[in-house]
């Protein structure tokens, strides 16, 4: 059995693309809280949900050494696993990189999550496409875009924003919608 433990140089871990549950991330944790070396965590693909994010919010403190982790395609994180994330990354104050897409977050899992992200100011790169986060995802967003001083990549394909709000996330600023008013 490969031990995390006897590999003290590992950089990068790549589990993408295998089914991990409670007992293959409780695992995972636990062998990362003995490898402080350990920068790229990618686990896309790799049949994650709620329980997961949940671990990994609680997770080791070898977790706040993470610069890279991609949690992409794994539609079971959903918003309830997304805003448990966010109370994780808060604590990871050297990532530079996350990816969350494809895992039907929406709009109130894009809150709890940036609201973590905050304290992420090494931040440089987020894709959080195909999570149909619509308005309510954006403008969470908007309101912690300040906090990101680094960010140079924000992919937002594929998640329900109309013009309306594409213009005002190009301003900066998502105010909140109101039903009745005509749009011209």
């Amino acid at each position: 059995m490969l031990k995390l433990a006897n590999i003290p140089g590992i950089c990068d871990l790549d589990l993408s693309r295998n089914a991990l549950s409670w007992p293959g991330i409780r695992a995972l944790l636990s062998a990362v809280d003995s490898c402080k070396s350990l920068r790229k965590l990618y686990l896309k693909s790799a049949a994650l949900g709620e329980e997961a994010m949940r671990l990994l919010a609680e997770g080791p403190e070898g977790l706040a050494q993470l610069e890279v982790c991609e949690l992409g395609l794994n539609p079971g994180i959903a918003a309830a696993g997304a805003a448990a994330l966010g109370q994780g990354v808060r604590h990871w104050s050297r990532l530079t990189h996350l990816g969350v897409s494809g895992n039907l977050i929406q709009g109130a899992g894009m809150r709890g999550l940036v609201c973590g992200l905050q304290e992420c100011a090494a931040l440089d790169s987020l894709d959080a496409s195909e999570n149909a986060i619509g308005a309510e995802g954006a403008r969470a967003l908007c309101e912690h875009l300040r906090r990101w001083p680094r960010l140079a990549s924000l992919n937002l394909a594929g998640n329900f924003l109309d013009d309306d709000d594409v213009v005002e996330l190009a301003a900066g600023e998502l105010p909140t919608h109101d039903p009745s008013a005509v749009r011209g």
